[in-house]
Formats: C-alpha cells, sequence, structure tokens
C-alpha cells in the first residue's frame, strides 16, 4: 500500500529548492536513517560561511548549510513531483 504524508511549510521567504530539502531531511530522519537531531541542526545553521569551525573545530559544531549538504548531514533533494503549493497570504 502506497503511502503519502503532506508537509506544510510557513514562512517569509524561501530559498532555492528549501523546501524539497526539508522534505528530504524528514524523510531520511523517518526512515531511521538519521537521527531527529539533524532537523534541529540543519535549521540552526547559517547560511553563510562557517569561517573554518564546521566540523567540531572551535566552533561549538557550528556549520553552514552548504557544508551540511555537501557533507550529507541534510536529506538529499527530493524530485519536485507531488510539491504543491497551495496557498500565499500576503499583509495588506
Amino acid at each position: 500500500a502506497e503511502v503519502a504524508y503532506d508537509v506544510v511549510v510557513e514562512g517569509d521567504g524561501f530559498l532555492y529548492r528549501m523546501v524539497r530539502i526539508i522534505a528530504g531531511t524528514l524523510l531520511m530522519v523517518g526512515m531511521g536513517f538519521a537521527p531527529a537531531e539533524t532537523v534541529l541542526t540543519a535549521l540552526a545553521a547559517d547560511a553563510g560561511s562557517d569561517g573554518g569551525r564546521c566540523g567540531g573545530g572551535g566552533g561549538g559544531g557550528h556549520c553552514p548549510k552548504a557544508e551540511m549538504r555537501m557533507r550529507g548531514i541534510v536529506g538529499p533533494v527530493l524530485p519536485p513531483e507531488g510539491l504543491c503549493l497551495e496557498h500565499i497570504e500576503y499583509d495588506g
């Protein structure tokens, strides 16, 4: 039997492939291939340069999002099939 899940993401802006990476990370955690803390680590990461601190240097585990993708810390970018934008809300 095929199983489907809805992933609802709200925000005031999104980066290229961001929702697909979030869904891929949740999938990896849900399948048991990554610990649940992976999601919190990814959400807390900076978007910019790490200044050499990624991977346990002196920066308390600080790791920018691009580095996390390269190291396989976050899940894969899921394909766009099935992705659906349902609602946009503007402040008026």
